[in-house]
Order: structure tokens, then sequence, then C-alpha cells
């Protein structure tokens, strides 16, 4: 269980601590992800985060403020996407007409849009409740879910939009569609946002009957 795990501070060139080779990922590659090894690390009693036995609650406490961040990283994914798709589709002619006027097109960029509006609602009010001290862990697993979620579906609509262009590295749309698939997995996948959300009603709504 969780009860008795102690959080610790492991310095790098710490005897048994080894860091593996970067990994080759689908997507956000700027960013290194490399294996952890520790074989017999000894650390020092001064490198105990917080309390000892309380390293769960340090763990899930990051887990949820982190949330907000991958919420807001998502969200500006989705912004680059749709606004990349919608300077082309105002640009692009076909018939005689701007991609961006054809009615059928219009239905999908709106409700695109709207989509992006609600994520960055829930990922502000998630933020807000942190900075003023309030709990957070619903709004912010709402709001992570939420932008994850409308990330990867507005990435793949944008490269819809643009067609064969899309499918090219030279618009940046297939980055941006590689790069949103991890914001469904770390800081918990969207089935672990749903369930805290779940958890947390539960509790909210215990005692109202």
């Amino acid at each position: 269980g969780y009860r008795g795990i102690t959080a610790f501070l492991v310095e790098a060139g710490t005897a048994g601590l080894e860091v593996g080779p970067a990994l080759e990922k689908l997507g956000i590659k700027a960013s290194s992800t490399c294996e952890v090894i520790l074989n017999d690390v000894q650390v020092h009693d001064s490198c105990v985060l917080g309390e000892v036995g309380e390293g769960y609650k340090i763990a899930i406490r990051l887990l949820n403020e982190g949330r907000i961040g991958i919420a807001a990283q998502m969200l500006g994914l989705a912004k680059g996407a749709f606004e990349t798709a919608m300077r082309y589709m105002h640009d692009r002619q076909q018939f005689g007409r701007k991609i961006a006027d054809f009615q059928g097109v219009q239905f999908e960029y709106a409700k695109l849009a709207t989509e992006i509006e609600a994520a960055a609602l829930l990922t502000a009010n998630a933020a807000l409740l942190r900075e003023a001290g309030q709990p957070f862990a619903k709004e912010a697993a709402m709001a992570k879910f939420k932008s994850s979620e409308v990330a990867q579906r507005v990435s793949s609509a944008c490269i819809d939009f643009v067609g064969g262009n899309g499918f090219t590295k030279s618009f940046g749309l297939e980055k941006l569609f590689r790069d949103s698939k991890i914001g469904t997995i770390y800081e918990g996948t969207s089935n672990m946002q749903l369930q805290t959300i779940a958890k947390v009603l539960q509790r909210e709504f215990s005692g109202s009957h």
C-alpha cells in the first residue's frame, strides 16, 4: 500500500544511481526520457523530502499540480494546430471559394473552437483554485482530461483540414499530432483522471442523502 512510502532526494553521482540513454519516442522528442536505475543506493537522513512515511502524499500533490501544467501544454498544442489550419483554410481556395467558407467545414472548426474554449476555461479554473489555496484535485483532473483529449482530436482534424500538406513535416501539424498522444498518458492516463474525478464526487455527495 501507499503507507510507509518516503520521498528522497538522490543527487547525481550517488553510488548505485544509473541513468540510461535517452529513449526513442513518438513525440515530445525535445524532452529527454531516460530509465533511472537504483542499485543498493544509500542516502543520508538529510535527503528525506518532507516527513518520513509521507512520500505518497507528496507524489499525489505534485501529480495534481502537474496536471494543470499538462492541461495548459495540451491547450497550447491544440490552439497552435487550430490556428495553423485556420490560416491555411482562409488562404487556400477550392472551386472558387476559400476552404473556410464551406458550410460543412465551418461546422467542424466551429465545434473544435468550442472544445478548445471549454478546455481553456477548465484549465484556468483549476489554476485559479490552486493559486487561491483551495482544493483543486478534481478540477485539475477535469482540465487535464479535457485538454489532452481535445488536443488529440484537434491536431488530427487539422491535418484533415490541410489535406496532403498537413501530412508533410513542412506544416508542423504532424509533429503536434504526435506530441498530443502523450497528454493522455503522463501525469496519469485519461482513465485515471476520470477515476480521480469520480472519487472526489463520491466524497462530495456521500453525505447528501
